[in-house]
């Protein structure tokens, strides 16, 4: 366009800005990026050679349910480095994420998905990859040949649930930076034998749950863990013969579940327990022979205790249940549990036997158990017997009367 007259001046000079002006807008185009094909991935860096921040990316088949997609790398994205929303892989031919290698932030959740056999068995690529503010899904299928978490070893953040799923996962020690998460997800790991790499997590804001590791030897990847603020869940870990390494995990605000550990013979490592604020289920362990280590732990505000399929566990009896049982509104299942541990009588029976010290009408087996249950003002009854105790009484205004166990 050529102008030369004055009074054509401003019009040229508003066309030529109009034409320019989608140029700048399309330093990044907005929304959720959708990519069906290598094609496409490699025309997004002509196309936008100086966008850095995307909305978020989904790579994935035309056709739902499809696995049908050509995506054999990432390299198209490689001047990304945020993505404020989600990031989802789903393309069983893509061979490594080194095309991301300038990621550093994913804004909502990243997961791999789909279908088939993807050809990558690590994660690197990602090395600069720190923050995650919704989950990271590696299941079952997207995650088919995932051998290690390498790529990771710089994520310090993950806000959301790391949920893996992955029969030939080997090792997950590139996530030690993490030192909270908001949930903790592992399943179906036939080739996993240590959880070392999260041993920084000290707290875990959702719900802990780790079933079917079919070679997993232990659980102390978990030594740092002090808080789970929901459920706690073991299920079909047949190696573990103990629960070392939650020695330090003090307060689980939901259910507690120990199911089908067929070598634990008792569960001392969770002494340190004292907080738990929903049901209490311990079932199918087969060798499991001792519950005494939960003795000291409050279960009074919880609405169920079951207790089924331990043949050799006959002591139940213990201070902890003993009090829950003497609570209004106590419900508690027993079956196919060693003898004095198999029916509501059994357990009544025997704690009938050992609570010797009352608050009102709350059993303790012991006045350091009682006085540590006390508040100001309360009365603690010491039936007749001897005691054989070192209790510090200072701090607390309390009454100690010998007297007989309430009716």
């Amino acid at each position: 366009m050529h102008c030369i007259k004055n009074t054509l001046t401003i019009i040229c000079a508003l066309v030529a800005f109009l034409l320019l002006a989608p140029l700048h807008g399309q330093d990044c185009p907005t929304g959720i990026i959708r990519f069906t094909s290598q094609a496409e991935i490699d025309q997004f860096l002509i196309d936008f050679p100086t966008c850095t921040e995307l909305d978020g990316i989904d790579i994935r088949p035309t056709s739902p349910g499809s696995s049908e997609i050509d995506v054999t790398n990432l390299e198209g994205l490689s001047n990304i480095s945020i993505v404020n929303g989600e990031l989802s892989v789903n393309a069983k031919n893509l061979t490594g994420f080194t095309g991301l290698r300038n990621l550093t932030r994913v804004g909502g959740s990243f997961g791999l998905y789909g279908f088939g056999f993807p050809s990558y068995t690590s994660l690197e690529g990602l090395e600069n990859l720190s923050f995650i503010g919704g989950d990271l899904n590696l299941n079952s299928s997207g995650a088919s040949r995932l051998e290690t978490l390498a790529g990771l070893e710089n994520l310090q953040t993950l806000n959301g649930t790391l949920r893996i799923s992955s029969d030939r996962l080997r090792e997950i020690s590139a996530l030690s930076q993490l030192s909270e998460v908001g949930g903790l997800q592992l399943s179906f790991l036939d080739e996993l034998v240590s959880l070392e790499g999260l041993h920084n997590i000290t707290r875990v804001n959702g719900n802990v749950s780790i079933a079917i590791g079919r070679k997993l030897i232990g659980l102390n990847g978990l030594r740092g863990l002090t808080v789970v603020d929901g459920d706690f869940r073991l299920n079909n870990l047949a190696l573990v013969t103990s629960l070392s390494g939650l020695e330090n995990l003090s307060s689980i605000a939901g259910k507690l579940t120990i199911d089908f550990l067929v070598q634990i013979e008792d569960l001392d490592e969770l002494s340190a327990l004292n907080v738990l604020g929903g049901d209490l289920t311990i079932t199918r362990n087969s060798q499991l022979g001792s519950i005494s280590a939960l003795e000291k732990l409050n279960l009074n505000s919880i609405s169920l205790i079951r207790i089924e399929d331990n043949p050799n566990l006959e002591e139940c009896a213990i201070a902890s249940v003993c009090s829950y049982l003497s609570t209004d509104g106590s419900s508690i299942l027993l079956e196919n549990n060693g003898q004095g541990c198999n029916t509501r009588q059994e357990l009544d029976d025997a704690c009938a036997s050992l609570n010797r010290v009352y608050i009102g009408n709350v059993p303790y087996r012991t006045i350091t158990d009682a006085f540590d249950a006390a508040q100001d003002g309360d009365e603690i009854i010491v039936t007749s017997g001897a005691y054989n105790e070192n209790i510090n009484l200072q701090g607390k205004s309390i009454t100690i009367k010998i007297g007989v166990a309430p009716e």
